[in-house]
């Protein structure tokens, strides 16, 4: 039997209205840690004993929760607890690294500023890089993201928040408002700062493509094409003006350009406003675990976490 069809014949793929009121459940975040960018859980009960999709047995998971469940360091009870009691409804926004306002997305690519323009970077019309405005007012900004090896090979990717990939092909670390997804080992693929009120800050980007690579840091934003021509652009402020432009477009048979627009670019460098300080709190052995458990950290999580890495678990 495949792994996407379960033994009552039920598919993986939740349709969008159900996906949607999992996210309205869970107020658009994982019920644990209120990460914007999750995926589906069947809870209870679990996907391979369900004989449906229904939205108040699923969970909204981001990956790093979800891994701590699958590697036993949380229970299936918590996260049904989680479930009835989600971190974003409890708290009333999704997690620090989404927590902007307004509804116009307002990116800094570098030292770009971007207003109104979701489509980021596009190869021969297919978008490998979105930033949209939220489905709800308050709710998060929505990523979509194509992530590729340097063979051409589909290592993940994100729609709309949602995960899509094998686990092993990617990481994700949250730190306050700061995101940094690794396709590898001190690969950082994208890495996004949130700064309240004002939106977020792509910080590093380097994503590749059929030979076309799109790169992002604090000097610049560029696009290289496979013959080494560029567009390279330093501190702009780029305002779409209409429905459906794009900031970078590359085509595999050799094209690039800016657009195709609608927009209108000020020439006028800037900076972007300073991101608020990361504040990371160590937890001590002797503190209680921060997974609920009760326990002291040293004699739960803290202890897994070196009996699995003496074991070779990532």
């Amino acid at each position: 039997m495949s792994d996407n069809i379960n033994r009552y014949g039920l598919s993986r793929n939740i349709d969008e209205d159900t996906k949607r009121a999992v996210r309205q459940a869970c107020g658009f975040g994982c019920v644990c840690c209120g990460l914007a960018i999750a995926s589906y859980e069947h809870i209870d009960p679990e996907f391979k004993d369900a004989k449906s999709h229904d939205p108040t047995k699923i969970a909204y998971l981001c990956e790093g929760c979800h891994s701590r469940v699958t590697r036993k360091f949380w229970s299936k009870d918590k996260i049904k607890e989680a479930r009835r009691n989600p971190w974003c409804i409890t708290r009333g926004k999704c997690h620090d690294a989404f927590d902007v306002s307004g509804v116009t997305p307002v990116i800094w690519l570098g030292p770009n500023k971007i207003i109104n323009l979701p489509t980021i970077f596009a190869v021969d019309d297919e978008p490998l890089l979105s930033i949209e405005p939220p489905e709800v007012e308050s709710g998060p900004y929505r990523i979509s993201g194509r992530f590729y090896g340097e063979q051409g090979e589909l290592l993940f990717s994100i729609i709309r928040n949602e995960w899509h990939g094998e686990a092993t092909n990617w990481d994700i670390e949250c730190v306050g408002g700061l995101i940094t997804i690794r396709k590898a080992a001190r690969q950082v693929a994208l890495q996004l700062r949130a700064i309240p009120p004002h939106g977020i800050i792509v910080e590093r980007a380097n994503m590749f493509y059929r030979g076309i690579r799109m790169t992002a840091d604090r000097f610049h934003a560029k696009v290289t094409a496979p013959n080494k021509s560029a567009i390279d652009v330093k501190g702009r402020t780029i305002r779409g003006t209409g429905e459906g432009a794009i900031l970078f477009s590359a085509y595999t048979d050799g094209g690039m350009q800016m657009g195709p627009g609608p927009f209108i670019i000020e020439s006028v460098p800037f900076s972007p406003p300073p991101a608020p300080p990361i504040k990371a709190h160590k937890v001590g052995r002797n503190e209680k675990c921060p997974c609920g458990s009760g326990l002291k950290y040293k004699k739960c999580c803290l202890n897994k976490e070196n009996r699995s890495s003496q074991i070779g678990i990532r």
